[in-house]
């Protein structure tokens, strides 16, 4: 495994990189040097044929009440500190449009008066929405993407926030970053006692019941707690458009 430390990007305020289509049985490995564990929740091991026949092995596929729980490390908790956040996946949507998809997220927005963690969402109408700063009644603006994202294709996310300028940014596939400015509140919240997951989310006004479940594929997720720039954000897409053909 290549050292994180020797890498400009990775090695910088890296919180955690989880190799999804790396991972064996119940578990995905965290290659970041925060080592925090990734549990699935029923998805299956499948393998993916990519474009241009390139094959990545081991992916899983989320559908129905498929997920994975990234826990309450406490490297979670420290998101609290953190003024600045960055996002990026790779992922594959099978759904038909008309229900929201979680790509990331701790719970619903704001649900039992709780602040809710950062969320990645795909709306009814297949836009990428990023909400880097929830406050306890779910208010707090959110950076809604265009065109949207097609199903049955790989897509590179990059979603980028700081509290200084309180923008928050998304750019899927190397293209144009689309922007929007937080109003009302613009901390970033950590989860709490509620656990990070990809491909849901906790409504905790319903039991809790999870919620806006993914139906496709996920091959990789990283997170740092800084913004990255324009150009690393770029360099992350040609990465990934190597590795995983988007």
């Amino acid at each position: 495994m290549r050292s994180l430390y020797n890498d400009p990007i990775l090695g910088d305020k890296l919180l955690c990189e989880f190799l999804v289509n790396e991972g064996v049985g119940a578990y995905i490995r965290d290659a970041s040097p925060n080592k925090m564990a990734g549990s699935l929740v029923t998805p299956d091991w499948v393998a993916v044929t990519l474009a241009y026949n390139k094959v990545m092995s081991l992916d899983f596929v989320l559908a129905n009440t498929d997920y994975v729980n990234l826990g309450t490390d406490a490297v979670w908790d420290d998101v609290a500190t953190f003024d600045e956040i960055t996002f990026e996946m790779v992922f594959y949507s099978d759904a038909t449009l008309g229900t929201v998809q979680t790509l990331v997220a701790s719970q619903v927005d704001g649900t039992a008066g709780v602040a809710a963690f950062p969320q990645i969402l795909i709306d009814a109408n297949g836009y990428i929405l990023f909400r880097p700063c929830l406050d306890d009644t779910g208010a707090g603006k959110e950076v809604s993407t265009t065109p949207t994202v097609e199903t049955a294709a790989w897509k590179h996310i990059v979603a980028a926030y700081a509290k200084s300028d309180a923008i928050a940014s998304v750019m899927i596939n190397g293209g144009t970053e689309i922007t929007g400015t937080m109003t009302g509140t613009t901390d970033i919240t950590a989860p709490g006692a509620e656990p990070v997951y990809l491909g849901c989310r906790d409504n905790l006004d319903a039991g809790p019941l999870k919620e806006n479940y993914f139906d496709g594929h996920i091959a990789l997720f990283r997170a740092w707690s800084r913004r990255l720039t324009a150009h690393e954000r770029g360099v992350l897409y040609a990465r990934a458009h190597a590795k995983y053909v988007v």
